[in-house]
C-alpha cells in the first residue's frame, strides 16, 4: 500500500511539473 501510494504521488508530481510552464 505504502509503495503504491508513493508511486502514485510521484506520478502526480511529475504530471504537475510537465503541466507547469514554470518548470518547463
Amino acid at each position: 500500500m505504502k509503495k503504491a501510494y508513493h508511486i502514485t504521488s510521484f506520478t502526480h508530481y511529475t504530471a504537475i511539473l510537465e503541466l507547469s510552464p514554470d518548470f518547463g
